[in-house]
C-alpha cells in the first residue's frame, strides 16, 4: 500500500493536544519581510495541516503522488507565505507544539526542521549526525510529545528511533523483527510515547498480515508485549491514536469500510463509529469507499467523512459516542475535507482550482486559497533564443486555445484565444509571421494565427494517428513534423516524420528509421533557417539542408544505446545539442566535423527516468543548460527532477549548479540574448529567469486566466494587468498583506523592464538598494 506524507504525520499532528516548544528557541530578531507572488499552486492538496493556532495552512504540493514541497498559507488573508522544498519527496509532516517549526519525513530516510516564520532549514536528522544506525528508508511517520521535547520517527524498514530535540540527541532506537517466515520487515504505520513516557507504542504492517501492536520499555528499549489486530482489520493510517485506543478499518467482505474503536488493554473494539449503509461485498480490487477521520487536539471530538455521503460526524472519542452530525446546506454530495484547525472551528476541503476554509459547523466560506497562474499545457522556446510561447490550460467548455508569446526581455505577452473544435495542442511557433503550429488528438494539423486576425490553415495532406512533436521554419514556410503514420494500405505503421511546405500543404519529404529497430525521435531548425536535424532511436543525428531538402551529413552515436529524442542547435548553427530519454546525459556535436565534442554527465539523480526534454546553449559558447522532464515513475524514486534545470561549463563539461523550482517539466529553455539571463519555461505555468553566474532566481513571470499576466522580481518589483497586484502579497513572518497599499512603491514596469534587459543602466540595481520594505509595510497594514 502506498502511503502518502499526510497519512502518517496526521495521525499525529492533528490528534495530540501539543502547547509551547520547539526543537529550536524562538527568535526575537525581527521578522523577515518581503514580496511574494501567488504563484503556488494549492489545487493538488491532499491534505491540510493547520498550526496550533490556526493561522498557518501548511498544504502539499504533489508530483509523482508524492509532497514535493511545502506551501504555507496565511489563513486569514487567504495568501501564500513561502514554501519549503528538498530534492527528496516529503512523505510525512507535522507542526512542532508551538508552531515556529515544521518536520518533514522525507523518502530518502531523512527528517528536516524548518523554521515556519523564514522557511529556513535549521537542522537535519540521519545525515549530519554521523549515527551508524541512521535511517535510510522512507519515513512513515513523525510524532512529538506535548512539550515538544521529543520526537519519535518510524519508517519503511521496521525502525523507530527517538531523538530529544533539545541537543538533537538520539535516546533510543527500536526495530520489530522480521513479521513473516520470509523475513520481511514491518514498515511503521504509528509510532508513539504514551503520556507518562514509560512506554513507546509501535504498530508495524506486513502486506497481507495483520497489523502488530508493540509495546516497549521508553528507557531500556525493551519489548514489553505484541500482538496482532484481528483478521481483516487494520489500524487507520489518518485516524485517532492514543495510548490505549486507536481507530482501526475493517477491509473483508460486506463490512469493508467499517471504522471501529479498538482498545490495546482490553484488545477488543470498544464501538462502531462508522458503517456504511449498503453491506455489498467489493469486487475483487476494488478499494472501499475512504472515510477519514480528523482529530482535534484539544478535545477527545473527531471529525468523520464519508466520500460520497454529505452528512459529516463528530465522535466524542473518550465517550465512545456520537456527539453530533454536520450537514453544509450548499453540500449534495461529500465535501472533500482535508483537514480541520485544532480548535475545531474551520475545516479545509478541495475545491476545483483551490482550497477553502470553511466554517465547520456551517460550512460558510471564510477564505479561499488559490493561485494566480493558469497550468502550461506546452511550453517551447525559438532556437535563436528570442521567444517562449506558452498554452495555457483552459476548460472543456471553453472550447478554445489560449496562447501566450513572451520576448525574453519584454514585458505584456501577445496573447490569442483561439476557438477550437478538437482537443488541439499547440507544438511550434514562429515569431515573426506570429503564426503557430497545432495538433488534436486525432491527428489533425493547423497552422494558427496568433493575432487572432484569421482564420486556422487545415492541411488535409497529412496522415497521423497521434502527433508528438513538431518545428516551424523561422518564416513558417516550412514545418517538420513527427508523430505516429496511420496505417496504410499495406498495414504498416511507425513512427516518421515529414517537412511540410506549408504554403501549397504539400509533403516534400518523409523520414523514417534506417532499419527495423530505429525509428524518427527528435527534430531541430537552425536559427537562421537554413538547415534542420532529425534525430533517431538509434542514436545518430542527420543535418538536413532545408532549401534543397537533401542529407548533407550524418552525425555519430554519442553513447551507446543512447537515444536523440531532444535536439537544439547552437545560436550560431555550429554545434548541435542532444540529449535521450534511454540515457540521461547530454552530448554535443561539432557539425563541421562531424564529431561528438563532450559529453555532460548530469549528476546524481533522486529518480530512475529523468532526461533532458529542453536543451540550450549560451549565445558565447560557454554554458550549457538542460531543462529535465521523467518519461516514467519508479517505486525506487526518492524525488522528482522535472522542473529543474542542469548547468554545466560547456568547455569544461564541470557540473556548475542546479537550479530547483520549478514544478512541471521543462520544455522551454533560452538564454537571454546578452547572456545573463538563463530562461526556463514550464508546464506549471512559470517563465523564470536565473542568473547564470550564481544560479539566483531574479524574476518569475506567469499568465493568469482571461489573459492576465504578471512578472515579480526578487527584490518585489513586479509589472503586470489590471488586477495583477491581487497576486502578490507583502510577508511578515506569518502574516501576508495584500500588496495594494504599496502599488505605487512595487509597481514599477520601467524598473522590471530594465531588469529582464540586464539592467545596463544600473537603475533596477539601485531602487532595489533602496527599497525600505518595512516601511512600506507600515502603510500597508495601516
Amino acid at each position: 500500500m502506498q502511503t502518502r506524507w499526510w497519512r502518517a504525520a496526521a495521525i499525529f499532528a492533528l490528534s495530540l493536544a501539543i502547547p509551547a516548544a520547539t526543537a529550536r528557541p524562538a527568535q526575537s530578531k525581527e521578522p523577515r519581510i518581503a514580496v511574494v507572488g501567488n504563484f503556488f499552486d494549492p489545487a493538488s492538496a491532499d491534505d491540510a495541516l493547520f498550526s496550533p493556532d490556526g493561522k498557518v495552512v501548511m498544504l502539499p504540493d504533489y508530483a509523482l503522488d508524492y509532497a514535493t514541497q511545502l506551501t504555507l498559507w496565511d489563513a486569514s488573508s487567504g495568501l501564500p507565505l513561502r514554501s519549503m522544498r528538498r530534492p527528496t519527496f516529503a512523505t510525512a509532516s507535522l507542526f512542532t507544539p508551538g508552531g515556529t517549526t515544521i518536520m518533514s519525513g522525507h523518502k530518502d530516510g531523512v527528517i528536516n526542521l524548518w523554521e515556519v516564520a523564514t522557511g529556513e532549514l535549521i537542522w537535519t536528522i540521519n545525515r549530519e549526525s554521523g549515527d551508524e544506525d541512521e535511517f535510510t528508508e522512507q519515513i512513515m511517520s513523525l510524532w512529538t510529545d506535548p512539550k515538544g521535547e521529543l520526537l519519535v520517527a518510524g519508517n519503511r524498514s521496521g525502525r523507530v528511533g527517538v531523538w530529544r530535540l533539545a541537543d538533537h540527541r538520539k535516546i533510543l532506537s527500536v526495530r520489530p523483527p522480521p513479521l513473516d517466515n520470509l523475513g520481511n520487515r514491518p514498515h511503521i504505520v504509528a509510532a508513539k510515547l504514551t503520556a507518562d513516557r514509560n512506554r513507546l507504542i509501535v504498530v508495524a504492517r506486513v502486506y497481507n498480515k495483520p497489523d502488530t501492536i508493540v509495546t516497549y520499555d521508553a528507557r531500556s528499549g525493551t519489548e514489553l508485549s505484541s500482538f496482532d489486530l484481528p483478521l481483516h482489520v487494520q489500524l487507520q493510517e489518518r485516524g485517532y491514536f492514543g495510548d490505549d485506543e486507536a481507530t482501526v478499518e475493517v477491509t473483508a467482505d460486506c463490512a469493508a469500510g467499517e471504522l471501529m474503536l479498538f482498545s490495546f488493554s482490553k484488545r477488543a473494539m470498544l464501538a462502531s463509529i462508522y458503517k456504511p449503509a449498503d453491506c455489498a461485498k467489493p469486487k475483487a480490487g476494488d478499494e472501499p469507499k475512504p472515510v477519514r477521520i480528523f482529530s482535534t487536539p484539544d478535545s477527545a471530538l473527531v471529525v468523520v467523512s464519508r466520500e460520497s455521503e454529505p452528512d459529516m460526524l463528530v465522535w466524542d472519542m473518550a465517550a465512545h459516542k456520537l456527539d453530533r452530525k454536520i450537514h453544509w446546506p450548499d453540500q449534495t454530495g461529500s465535501p472533500r475535507i482535508i483537514g480541520v484547525s485544532h480548535d475545531l472551528k474551520f475545516a479545509a476541503t478541495a475545491e476545483t482550482g483551490g482550497v477553502r476554509i470553511r466554517a465547520l459547523d456551517s460550512g460558510a466560506t471564510v477564505k479561499d486559497l488559490r493561485n494566480f497562474r493558469t497550468r502550461a499545457r506546452n511550453v517551447m522556446t525559438r532556437a535563436e533564443g528570442l521567444q517562449i510561447l506558452q498554452q495555457q490550460e483552459t476548460s472543456d467548455e471553453q472550447k478554445s486555445i489560449d496562447i501566450r508569446l513572451r520576448g525574453i526581455d519584454a514585458l505584456q505577452p501577445v496573447s490569442a484565444r483561439l476557438a477550437q473544435t478538437g482537443d488541439f495542442t499547440v507544438y511550434a511557433f514562429a515569431p515573426g509571421p506570429k503564426l503557430a503550429l497545432a495538433a488534436s488528438d486525432k491527428g489533425e494539423v493547423v497552422l494558427l494565427p496568433l493575432t487572432g486576425g484569421g482564420e486556422p490553415r487545415k492541411f488535409s495532406s497529412l496522415a497521423f494517428k497521434d502527433v508528438s512533436r513538431a518545428e516551424l521554419s523561422a518564416d513558417a514556410k516550412r514545418a517538420l513534423i513527427l508523430g505516429e503514420a496511420a496505417k496504410d494500405g499495406s498495414g504498416s505503421a511507425g513512427q516518421i516524420a515529414v517537412l511540410l511546405d506549408t504554403d501549397s500543404g504539400k509533403i516534400e519529404q518523409t523520414f523514417t528509421g534506417v532499419d527495423k529497430d530505429d525509428y524518427i525521435t527528435g527534430l531541430a531548425m537552425s536559427p537562421d533557417g537554413a538547415s534542420f536535424a532529425i534525430g533517431h532511436r538509434n542514436g545518430t543525428a542527420d543535418i538536413w539542408d532545408l532549401k534543397s531538402v537533401k542529407r548533407v551529413k550524418t552525425l555519430p552515436v554519442a553513447k551507446e544505446d543512447g537515444d536523440t529524442r531532444t535536439l537544439n542547435f547552437s545560436p550560431d548553427g555550429r554545434s548541435l545539442v542532444g540529449g535521450g530519454m534511454f540515457d540521461d546525459s547530454v552530448f554535443l556535436w561539432n557539425i563541421a566535423s562531424g564529431k561528438v565534442t563532450r559529453i555532460y554527465e548530469m549528476g546524481p539523480a533522486v529518480c530512475g527516468y529523468r532526461y533532458a526534454t529542453a536543451l540550450a546553449l549560451s549565445h558565447d559558447g560557454k554554458t550549457l543548460a538542460a531543462g529535465l522532464g521523467q518519461r516514467a515513475v519508479s517505486s525506487g524514486d526518492t524525488g522528482a527532477e522535472r522542473g529543474n534545470v542542469v548547468v554545466w561549463n560547456a568547455r569544461t563539461g564541470k557540473r556548475l549548479f542546479t537550479l530547483r523550482s520549478q514544478r512541471g517539466a521543462i520544455y522551454a529553455l533560452t538564454f537571454s540574448p546578452d547572456d545573463r539571463w538563463i530562461v526556463p519555461g514550464s508546464l506549471d505555468g512559470t517563465i523564470e529567469y536565473w542568473d547564470r553566474t550564481d544560479g539566483r532566481l531574479v524574476a518569475t513571470a506567469a499568465g493568469g486566466a482571461d489573459g492576465n499576466w504578471l512578472v515579480l522580481t526578487e527584490a518585489g518589483f513586479y509589472a503586470g494587468s489590471a488586477g495583477s497586484d491581487a497576486a502578490i502579497a507583502v510577508v511578515r513572518g506569518n502574516e501576508a498583506f495584500p500588496v495594494s497599499a504599496a502599488q505605487q512603491q512595487l509597481f514599477r514596469p520601467d524598473l522590471v523592464e530594465q531588469l529582464l534587459k540586464g539592467d545596463p543602466e544600473g537603475r533596477y540595481r539601485a531602487a532595489a538598494r533602496n527599497l525600505n520594505l518595512s516601511a512600506m509595510l507600515k502603510s500597508t497594514s495601516h
